[in-house]
Order: C-alpha cells, then structure tokens, then sequence
C-alpha cells in the first residue's frame, strides 16, 4: 500500500538558519554580498515569504544586491517549498542524465518535462537524486 509522504515544517530557527546559510553561500561565490539588512530591518520577514506565491517570492528576494536564482532556489527550499524543482540546477541535470541513461545533459525545460510527474514532492525527488549522485 502506498503512503503519500509528509513534508515536515521547519521551525523559525531552522528556516533562519537555513537562511544564513544560503546567504553566506551566495556571499562565499565571490558575487556581491546579499544584504542581510533586509531581513535585519524587516523589509524582508520569513513569515511573510513562507505565506506569499512563489513568483513574488522570486521577485522579493532578487530585489535584494546579491541574491540571485540559486540563493533563492536555496531560500525557498528553506521555507518548505515542497514543489519546488531547480531545472537549472547543474547537477540536478548530471544526475537525472545519470538516473534516467540519457546520452545527453537535459537543459532546464527537459528537467521541467521529467519533473511533471514527480509533483507535488518535485523538492524531495530533487534532494534524493542529488543525495544519490553524491553517494555513488
């Protein structure tokens, strides 16, 4: 019998801490600094993001110096997307070539067409074949 699958919510803490550290991410890629100002001045509230639809969550976030498509692919994992695919994601790409014997790296679209099937948990499908990409 098949058990449809719960994705926990994360608590404040962790969301803040999963925040930090996909803003020290971005900082770490030798881009511009993200401005942490907008969450420390309330402009920006995790509260907030985790209650908006995704394309304003996007569009808040890159508004931000600093913050661009990966951070907020990070971000919005962080406050429990758990529909969420990163079709650009390159080794998201590698693995999918890997798991699915494809003779090619899909682009972004073919991920977008394979990940259909794996809504509403696209988030979970991501993180399992990243984890087993690492694994082998």
């Amino acid at each position: 019998m098949f058990t449809p699958l719960s994705v926990p919510k994360m608590s404040p803490a962790a969301t803040s801490t999963a925040m930090t550290v996909a803003l020290s991410a971005a900082a770490s890629r030798g881009g511009p600094v993200p401005q942490r100002t907008s969450f420390a001045d309330g402009r920006l509230s995790e509260a907030e993001l985790r209650e908006l639809p995704d394309e304003e969550v996007i569009r808040r976030l890159t508004e931000v110096n600093g913050i661009g498509p990966w951070t907020v692919g990070a971000l919005r994992i962080a406050l429990c997307r758990p529909d969420l695919i990163r079709a650009d994601d390159l080794a998201l790409r590698h693995s999918i070539q890997a798991h699915y014997g494809l003779d090619h790296l899909p682009d972004a679209t073919e991920v977008k067409d394979l990940a259909r099937r794996w809504s509403p948990y696209r988030s979970l499908a991501s993180s399992l074949l990243l984890a087993a990409a690492r694994s082998s």
